[in-house]
């Protein structure tokens, strides 16, 4: 209701409002007589609320409204005197009927292990049910916290609205969450932890560069060495768990050392791939060559690290790594592969024969460069490549292959063309009708 915003004689007295009119109320009252009517009519319903009989013919029902208020019988809490689950509480003045959106609240003395009821002042007790409408689970009632329940007539339940319980919030259930510092934040060490906006700002800051992101990452070996060459202006390591650091790296690996700067474990064997790592203690930058594309072994203390790219061996008793230049992900070899040649399959039918790229490019390569050629060709053939067996012909215009090359038939020519071609599996198809003819691999681009 609306009260006066200001009324002769009205004054505050020891923190209580004073009629100090005799013609409007009597002296130190604590209303105006100008009042009573509308705050009498509001007070009544309180007590009708809390489950009493008014009579409005009893003057002291207004002394018994206050009362009630100031027992806390509609805002305050009583003590829980049933079992678990079957929760009671006793209110003074008594609750002797219950009354749709009515609020009571009490302190439970036992946790609930499952569905539950309450029961105030010997009244008939009633399922407690959570917001959603559902039974409360076991813990959603606490042990010595303030429960609020609100009856709702049409479900003849009593709401759980709001409980003061200190159980942890889960993806399952509510519950208190605490903040996260910014070392968990950064550490993603505890998934119940909240994270403030200013905290996320700073985890994706923090988090978003991944293992083996680097501004001008370069790698080359030259073949007639066991040298391995690193360097970028930046790299990104990061610990098993995510944590990242960004450094600057300029070293050397050697393929037939064992330990930090060398093979992370075991002798190095010809004609095989191994992933290039770069590793942090927090002193020491080293590299190592590893047969895992994922977890290599690392020296004790060496907790950050990054794949940076891959080598091969070659097939000699030296086991060189094939000589290659590396310029961020893109890949080129010394000397290209050739991975076939001659006649093969047929170009006009078509019949695709497939090759295996395992040898010329590491498993994690999303694409590899493929070049053809004629050779000394002079057949009116020629030959063709793609990453799949379903282009058309050599001379299709409606699904035509990837790349393709020929050569007329009288006059000796040399042609030859090349892609990088997005890899679907570890093979590409070719077919070929020209003696001459050869597909060859010069590099891949990695997916770091």
């Amino acid at each position: 209701m609306d009260y006066p915003k200001s009324t002769p004689g009205i004054g505050l007295v020891d923190g209580r409002f004073v009629d100090e009119n005799t013609t409007t109320g009597q002296p130190g009252s604590l209303i105006p007589a100008a009042w009573a009517n509308s705050l009498m009519a509001e007070l009544l319903g309180l007590i009708t609320a809390a489950g009493m009989a008014p009579d409005e013919a009893d003057t002291t029902q207004l002394v018994k409204a206050v009362r009630l208020l100031q027992l806390g019988a509609v805002g305050g809490y009583a003590l829980d005197t049933g079992a678990p689950n079957v929760y009671v509480a006793t209110y003074t003045p008594a609750v002797t009927a219950l009354k749709d959106g009515m609020v009571l609240r009490f302190k439970p003395k036992a946790s609930n292990t499952g569905a539950s009821t309450f029961a105030p002042n010997g009244l008939a007790p009633k399922p407690i049910l959570t917001l959603k409408g559902a039974p409360v689970g076991a813990g959603d009632i606490a042990v010595g916290a303030v429960v609020w329940l609100q009856y709702d007539s049409s479900l003849d339940s009593w709401i759980s609205i709001l409980s003061m319980a200190q159980t942890a919030a889960s993806e399952a259930a509510a519950g208190v969450v605490e903040l996260a510092t910014q070392d968990e934040t950064r550490d993603l060490a505890d998934g119940l932890r909240a994270v403030t906006p200013l905290s996320l700002k700073k985890l994706v800051i923090n988090t978003a560069p991944v293992a083996g992101s680097a501004a001008n990452l370069k790698l080359s070996a030259w073949g007639a060495n066991q040298q391995v060459n690193v360097s970028a202006d930046s790299l990104v390591l990061t610990t098993v768990t995510g944590v990242p650091v960004t450094l600057g790296v300029w070293l050397t690996i050697n393929a037939t050392t064992s330990g930090a700067g060398g093979l992370d474990t075991g002798v190095i064997a010809a004609s095989t791939w191994y992933s290039v790592w770069v590793a942090w203690n927090g002193t020491t930058v080293i590299g190592l060559l590893s047969l895992s594309a994922t977890a290599p072994t690392l020296p004790a203390g060496y907790t950050y690290r990054a794949r940076v790219g891959w080598i091969r061996t070659d097939g000699t008793a030296n086991k060189y790594p094939i000589g290659f230049v590396q310029a961020g992900k893109s890949v080129q070899y010394r000397y290209s592969n050739v991975i076939a040649s001659g006649v093969a399959g047929n170009v006009s039918v078509p019949n695709w024969v497939p090759v295996s790229v395992a040898n010329v490019v590491p498993p994690t390569a999303g694409r590899a460069f493929i070049g053809l050629t004629t050779g000394a060709g002079a057949n009116n053939t020629g030959a063709m490549a793609n990453p799949n067996n379903g282009a058309g012909a050599i001379t299709s215009n409606a699904n035509p292959p990837m790349i393709s090359v020929s050569c007329a038939a009288a006059t000796p020519v040399w042609v030859n063309s090349t892609v990088a071609m997005t890899l679907e599996s570890m093979n590409v198809y070719w077919a070929s009708g020209l003696a001459a003819a050869a597909m060859y691999c010069f590099g891949w681009e990695d997916n770091l």
